[in-house]
Order: structure tokens, then sequence, then C-alpha cells
């Protein structure tokens, strides 16, 4: 039984993580499906399942670049508020 609550909460973690650096990629400006898995290694479902996720809950937001109409690109949603975290400890 611990064994079973232990994976739950280590797939729960690495789901958070993933969600995270997904989001970062895009504030830095990495705003195609693409470019986030290679940045990240993740997986074109990963990274396609967390988008949808992101887009749905109105994290991010989808735009037209003129330049490249058939891939979707991705932004921050300008008018949320996001919180951000440092660990100042030695």
């Amino acid at each position: 039984m611990k064994s079973k609550a232990k994976n739950f909460i280590r797939q729960r973690q690495m789901r958070g993580e993933t969600v995270r650096a997904l989001v970062e990629c895009i504030a830095h400006g990495i705003d195609t499906k693409r470019k986030i898995m290679a940045e990240t290694g993740f997986s074109w479902g990963s990274v396609a399942t967390i988008t949808t996720e992101l887009l749905e809950n109105g994290v991010i937001v989808e735009y037209e670049n003129g330049n490249d109409r058939r891939t979707s690109h991705y932004r921050l949603t300008r008018n949320e508020y996001y919180a951000l975290g440092a660990d100042i400890s030695e």
C-alpha cells in the first residue's frame, strides 16, 4: 500500500515539474510544440496534452505568426497573475 501511495505522489511531482518546464519554455519565447520538444526532450504526446490543458485553463493563449500559419504558436496569458518562488537558503 505504501508503495502505491509513493508512486502516486512521485507521478504527481513529475507532472508538476513537466508543466513547470513547459510554462518556462513558453515564458522564454519557445513558442511551438516542436521547439518545446527539442528544448525539453518531452514526447509529442506530453507536450500536446499539457499544452491543451494550459490553453483550457487560460494559462497560455494561441496566437498567429504571420510567417508560419500552419504551426500553432503560444504565449503566456498577459492578464493572469503568476507567482515566482526562490530558494534563498545556503
